[in-house]
């Protein structure tokens, strides 16, 4: 029987198997792949209506052989091999709904398939002794290929964390897996690019300035759960408002939400793009998200509360108010002015309904705790949602987001320091790790160091200026 998992382990493997599963439509769609597959591998394209999956579970299969790891035997790595390819194989997402015991009963069945896939192997690795996809792609599709390179190298080292220890033969895996630096973006000397003044590519630049909040909500990274609430809720308000288009009877409808969770795991950015969706579905004409906490609603003296609450208040009319760290406004004593803040938003929200959304959020057992002591404000948010903490994964591919935005580019040897060193942070966790918030610092620590490293050098180049290693990250 295989040992089970911890949770966080069995999540981080599940996560990093589905976006590799989910890589395999963009593979087959690229030209490199539609005009080398049949030559690389003819065995394979000839046979199989599913070449994709077998030969991305080879590669999975030889990286597993490289670390070391029998997926043959009931142990955690050889489950993290397992899962890939399952999920690979599949394409679904049978496995977000399963527990580990549901697993087991199907661990015999995924052998015996990846047992089958094995006779492929050797014929392939005569001729091809890396991995097969990066070969296929080479160097006409690097976009792919590196994201392909990237995914399985996150993968390989949460199975390789899985015992605690990382041995020299799956570090060696590792560096091997990440042979070239994450794709560089646009030379702003190659001559396929527009000049700045060429009116085509200015309004082009106009069109793509504005982001639809759906996709943008979409292109987030985790928040899985987050995302299926709000989608979820504007499908509610569509149908609702489709219902009163045809003269049907409607169901009253609360736009009002409550935010719960840890520091850093993205609620003022989902505040921002719900405000932008409520405009969208015409609930709000402004679509403006104010951002305010304890500070900017509570005065100093008596009767200077609630002028500054409403002054507030006044400018998010039509828009989304959205405050932080909500709890603090009652955890003063018997003559806290916070509960005269509280008083004017509940009286305002009622006043305001039609021009007024409120987000409140916070810590949630402290949010808990205020709801609890202020009925006036529970009677009027219904809608709560919990923020969880990003995996490992997650946050290193906040990580890598950030090295891609700011036209970097990330060695091998920086993306496994990234990953040890938000591991041994994420470890020793409590509350009041920062989530996104620390991988955001982190970066900013990393340029910091790579700049004194780079003024110690006689020559700076071009590829050096984007250049982060593992010596930058700390």
């Amino acid at each position: 029987m295989i040992q089970p998992a911890p949770k966080l382990f069995y999540d981080d493997v599940i996560n990093s198997a589905s976006k590799l599963a989910n890589l395999q439509s963009a593979i087959m769609r690229s030209n490199a792949y539609r005009n080398n597959v049949t030559l690389y591998v003819p065995q394979i394209a000839d046979t199989s209506n599913n070449e994709i999956a077998i030969l991305m579970c080879i590669d999975v299969v030889r990286c597993a052989q490289m670390m070391g790891i029998d997926f043959m035997k009931d142990t955690k790595e050889s489950f993290g091999v397992q899962m890939l390819c399952y999920q690979i194989l599949t394409y679904n997402s049978w496995l977000t709904n399963r527990s580990w015991n549901e697993w087991e009963k199907v661990s015999a069945n995924i052998k015996y398939v990846i047992n089958n896939i094995l006779k492929h192997v050797p014929a392939i690795k005569i001729q091809y002794p890396n991995l097969i996809i990066p070969t296929i792609l080479g160097t006409a599709d690097n976009d792919n290929k590196n994201q392909y390179l990237v995914l399985l190298y996150r993968w390989a080292s949460i199975v390789a964390k899985a015992d605690g220890t990382i041995t020299i033969q799956e570090q060696d895996c590792l560096s091997r897996l990440l042979q070239t630096p994450l794709p560089q973006t646009n030379n702003p000397s190659d001559q396929s690019v527009k000049q700045k003044n060429d009116p085509v590519e200015i309004e082009q630049t106009k069109q793509e300035h504005y982001t639809d909040p759906f996709t943008e909500l979409e292109s987030l990274i985790g928040l899985d759960s987050v995302k299926q609430e709000v989608m979820t809720f504007a499908n509610f308000v569509r149908v609702q408002q489709a219902r009163k288009a045809n003269g049907m009877k409607t169901t009253p409808v609360s736009y009002h939400c409550i935010f719960t969770g840890n520091p850093g795991t993205g609620k003022t950015t989902i505040a921002r793009i719900i405000a932008a969706i409520y405009k969208e579905l015409g609930i709000i004409k402004g679509g403006q998200l104010i951002e305010t906490d304890r500070s900017g609603l509570v005065g100093e003296f008596i009767g200077s509360t609630a002028l500054k609450t409403n002054k507030v208040i006044d400018s998010a009319l039509d828009g989304v108010l959205f405050i932080d760290e909500a709890y603090s406004l009652a955890e003063g004593g018997a003559n806290d002015f916070g509960k005269e803040a509280i008083a004017t938003l509940i009286k305002r929200m009622e006043d305001e309904r039609d021009r007024l959304i409120v987000i409140l959020a916070g810590y949630t057992q402290n949010m808990n705790s205020f709801l609890n002591a202020n009925p006036g404000i529970q009677s009027r948010i219904s809608r709560i949602i919990n923020f969880p903490d990003y995996s490992v994964t997650e946050l290193v591919d906040i990580f890598i987001k950030c090295v891609e935005k700011y036209e970097y580019t990330l060695t091998p040897g920086g993306l496994f320091k990234v990953n040890d060193v938000i591991q041994k942070e994420y470890d020793k966790k409590s509350r009041y790790f920062g989530n996104a918030r620390f991988v955001r610092n982190l970066f900013e620590r990393t340029i910091e160091h790579q700049a004194n490293r780079l003024a110690k050098q006689p020559k700076i180049t071009q590829e050096s200026l984007a250049e982060i290693t593992g010596e930058d990250i700390y």
